[in-house]
């Protein structure tokens, strides 16, 4: 991420404390050898462009990154006047400005955008761009413009340049100036002069997650992040040593190598380069012959263990760290089809984070929206989500008709049946509104049809 000269020099001197510690107090869990963790290859102390790196280059890392949060926003929040009970009334005029506000700035787009960029990180952030004429490091005061745009940034893109140092202020500790930097690849411009942020005041930011305490979604399951790299790097490497047909000629006794390389007209000195070429014209070509007199050559082969086994169990421990099922994780690419219960599982999980986590981030940007009058004030409002546990039609028309085979068996044994027509409709996911068919009309028996 770009960051500027200072930056760069505090953030090296914080990585050398931690290292120091690290080493004088160990990281791993184990107090026997508490310098495991670096023996094992994982990193002491973990910033945000290792989470960024992981989440860019590793499959699986980066795989639940997007279906957790492509599970969260399947469907849209609704934001209401009023209480989540009022979510069945019309359209107040209210919602009205609040939805032409959303579809204009594409608000839902960029939250989900930031909510992908908050697992990453620590937190993200809104960036609110207004038409109201002042730069960015200017507080929002006075006549206020429209929202024109609503930009998602990354931790490592946004960084807190000056705080409230006020114990007696209400955002004692809370940024009071921001760091914008547009460019994410690269630190360093093309002539390598380091990228010049922008500052932002706090009135245009909106943070997404926890600034303070957040932890970085992938955080826990690092080490078996990098376990699964490991596996997966070590099992192509062992593959393609054994492709490349890498030789070894095994030579008798008797054999002078002297002599080889006289034949080869090269000193015993660079007879080695002239095996490499010969093996190298070998690989290369289809009707390529290698004659060796006096010797064996033989290809060298390793025997590639199966990395089934680890890979799975490194895969476990790492969807437990981020506690999502990891038959859902890896889909069928292990031929094994995800059960209901664990899609159930998974649902569930995200059907919690919308409401114990998005639902207050998305309050508190509505109510930044009113605070700073880009959007009318209201007395109260609510986000209200579809439930995601809620049962496919399929298995909701299997229930009605094993409800109604039930009242079938109850009117045989001259009992009332236990369900009535509404329940049945509610279960099938109907409501008990619709009309209701008229009755067949009387025959007699004796009458033409």
């Amino acid at each position: 991420m770009p960051q500027s000269q200072l930056e760069l020099a505090v953030n090296h001197a914080i990585r050398d404390r931690q290292a120091y510690i690290s080493r004088a107090l160990g990281t791993a869990a184990d107090a026997k050898r508490p310098n495991a963790w670096r023996e094992y290859g994982y990193p002491d102390y973990l910033q945000f462009d290792d989470f960024f790196r992981l989440y860019e280059r590793h499959g699986i890392a980066h795989g639940v990154v997007q279906l957790l949060v492509g599970k969260c926003w399947e469907t849209r929040p609704e934001v209401i006047e009023g209480a989540e009970k009022d979510s069945k009334r019309p359209l107040t005029a209210w919602e009205r400005e609040f939805n032409a506000l959303a579809k204009r700035t594409k608000l839902w787009r960029a939250f989900a955008d930031a909510d992908r960029r908050r697992l990453v990180g620590r937190y993200s952030c809104l960036i609110l761009q207004i038409a109201d004429g002042k730069a960015w490091n200017r507080p929002i005061t006075g006549a206020v413009g429209k929202l024109v745009r609503v930009i998602p940034a990354w931790e490592g893109q946004m960084r807190p340049s000056e705080w409230n140092t006020d114990p007696l202020s209400p955002n004692y500790g809370m940024p009071t100036m921001w760091a914008y930097n547009e460019a994410q690849v690269d630190p360093n411009t093309e002539d390598g002069t380091p990228e010049r942020s922008v500052s932002i005041h706090p009135d245009r930011v909106v943070i997404v997650g926890d600034l303070r305490d957040g932890v970085p979604f992938l955080k826990a399951g690092y080490n078996d992040f990098v376990n699964l790299e490991k596996i997966l790097g070590g099992s192509g490497e062992s593959f393609l040593k054994n492709a490349a047909r890498q030789l070894a000629v095994e030579y008798d006794k008797d054999v002078n190598l002297a002599d080889i390389a006289k034949n080869y007209g090269v000193s015993p000195a660079e007879l080695q380069v002239a095996f490499n070429d010969a093996a190298r014209d070998l690989n290369q070509g289809l009707d390529v012959l290698l004659a060796v007199q006096g010797g064996t050559a033989k290809p060298l082969v390793a025997t590639v263990p199966d990395p089934q086994q680890h890979f799975d169990i490194a895969l476990q421990s790492a969807c437990a760290s981020v506690q999502m099922p990891s038959k859902v994780v890896v889909g069928n690419q292990t031929g094994e089809r995800a059960s209901t219960e664990d899609l159930r599982s998974f649902n569930k999980r995200a059907q919690g984070r919308r409401t114990d986590e998005l639902s207050g981030d998305i309050e508190t940007l509505v109510q930044h929206l009113i605070d700073k009058r880009l959007l009318s004030k209201v007395s109260e409002f609510a986000v209200v989500w579809d439930d995601l546990t809620e049962s496919t039609q399929a298995e909701k028309l299997a229930a009605a008709k094993e409800m109604a085979l039930i009242n079938r068996e109850f009117v045989g044994s001259g009992e009332p049946v236990p369900f009535s027509s509404a329940e049945i409709r509610n279960t099938a996911g109907f409501d008990n509104e619709g009309e209701a068919l008229p009755p067949l009309p009387d025959v007699e028996p004796d009458a033409e049809v």
